[in-house]
């Protein structure tokens, strides 16, 4: 499985190509332990990715493709809000499908909803273009990701501060399911709690619901540890394992 991350690019690449970037609502760029974050709408999203997916095609005999973090990052890794992308592309991309000149800054500005519409458009018309070159290239290969991708995904895990519903597994991948029965669902039960604890582990008991909710409900089942597996005591793993 090739795992991709078109989010972000170095910072001296970004400098080269300014006009890849995700620009925030005050002018700036998104930087994150020198990695910029880039803009969908741009040509590295919409172009580049494309020639990335070529060059591992070309070279490894990959089964699928998972793409992490593919979209518009209102939100950084740190979970600070950064507000919605200005970028001269997105202006442009935006003013051209939604006739409206100005973009909204935040969820409390006016057209945010218009926003989140046309900002999910042009995510699944990138999922599509890019489900279509696998499946033109490598056909057996799947590629997991949203709505328009061969495999559904959804994430399973626990953080500090994050409100914490026993059934959210559940409720997640059944409703994946209703919307598309057709389509497999992948399931990935993260060990540890997430962003920034990543080397603490979750209760072995709560790591287990979200594997048996994902079987119950008709999912697949995977798991994810930081580091090489057994670096990290990760409890929950061998509840998974049963």
């Amino acid at each position: 499985m090739a795992r991709m991350d078109f989010s972000k690019v170095p910072l001296t690449l970004a400098e080269q190509h300014p006009e890849w970037a995700f620009v925030s609502p005050g002018g700036g760029w998104q930087v994150y332990n020198g990695l910029v974050s880039m803009t969908p709408t741009g040509a590295y999203y919409q172009d580049r990715s494309l020639d990335i997916l070529d060059e591992v095609i070309d070279r490894y005999p990959v089964d699928g493709f998972f793409f992490n973090w593919f979209g518009f990052s209102e939100v950084d890794y740190e979970g600070r809000y950064r507000g919605v992308c200005h970028a001269e592309s997105t202006r442009r991309a935006f003013r051209a499908e939604t006739g409206l000149d100005t973009l909204p800054d935040g969820p409390d500005s006016a057209h945010y909803a218009v926003w989140r519409q046309f900002a999910d458009g042009v995510v699944e018309r990138l999922t599509g273009r890019i489900r279509d070159r696998i499946r033109g290239r490598r056909p057996d290969a799947g590629l997991i990701l949203g709505r328009s991708a061969d495999i559904r995904f959804h994430e399973a895990g626990n953080a500090v501060g994050r409100e914490f519903w026993h059934q959210a597994t559940s409720e997640a991948v059944s409703a994946l399911r209703a919307a598309a029965p057709t389509v497999p669902v992948l399931v990935n039960s993260v060990a540890f709690l997430d962003m920034p604890y990543r080397m603490a582990g979750e209760q072995p008991e709560a790591f287990a619901q979200y594997l048996e909710q994902t079987v119950a409900r008709g999912g697949n089942p995977s798991i994810s540890v930081m580091g090489p597996p057994g670096a990290v005591p990760y409890p929950g793993v061998a509840a998974a394992a049963r």
